[in-house]
């Protein structure tokens, strides 16, 4: 009456030996399950899921190969204008508009500074007042404009210069266009702190892309000015 129970006690200690012990590690927890979706990915183990940027990506290689078409031996990149041969790096820099040594400069285009040379002879109560005033000229060329101004500053010691030019005269051109790439010529004005303005004539002539010259001239009954200076390429 016993052989049954023997045998049903072996198999209740095999049921019990295969079924998994539950953790007492409380504080693993690894994030990731099988419940979770299949194409989930276990987190990294150091616990950083940012992944580094990948730098190994070769540089694009657009298969254009250098060029020469206006045939001056001089390829591009390098030759800033390839439809005209007498545009390259080297090539003399004229007045005409065009970059033509590919230094990413047109002719001389830029600031300038120098100075000029003033004359003034004022009339006042019948009586005339000279006065030789040296002055900053500075000027801004972009190819067909040349946007010049003389600023002259009597000495303020000076009681009639005060009164009869004031504290400052800046002349400029009326229309700063220039009809010759290294040529501007046509009316100029004078203005004075003291509230009046006359106009003259002068010219303003490039003889190099790093020299020009500026001369003008002004007659009227109570005043004849004239002007003349030299600008550098700054």
């Amino acid at each position: 009456m016993t052989r049954p129970f023997v045998l049903a006690v072996p198999l209740a200690a095999l049921i019990f030996a295969c079924d998994p012990a539950p953790s007492n590690d409380k504080g693993a927890d690894s994030g990731w399950s099988e419940s979770d979706p299949p194409d989930s990915e276990p987190p990294d183990e150091t616990g950083d899921d940012s992944a580094a940027p990948d730098d190994s990506e070769e540089p694009v290689d657009t298969g254009e190969a250098p060029e020469d078409k206006d045939g001056d031996g001089v390829f591009t990149p390098e030759d800033c204008d390839d439809r005209d041969p007498a545009v390259a790096p080297g090539a003399e820099e004229l007045f005409n508009g065009v970059d033509d040594d590919c230094d990413g400069q047109t002719d001389a285009n830029g600031a300038w500074s120098g100075t000029a040379d003033l004359d003034a002879t004022a009339t006042y109560e019948g009586k005339r007042y000279t006065f030789a005033l040296r002055c900053p000229v500075t000027m801004e060329r972009d190819t067909l404009y040349a946007e010049w101004e003389i600023v002259c500053e009597p000495d303020p010691d000076d009681s009639w210069a005060m009164l009869l030019l004031g504290e400052r005269l800046t002349i400029t051109p009326l229309d700063a266009y220039c009809w010759d790439l290294t040529l501007w010529e046509g009316a100029f004005i004078v203005r004075s702190s003291n509230g009046w303005d006359s106009e003259g004539e002068g010219d303003l002539r490039f003889t190099s892309l790093s020299r020009a010259t500026l001369r003008g001239e002004l007659r009227s009954v109570y005043l004849n000015l004239d002007f003349g200076g030299a600008l550098n390429h700054d």
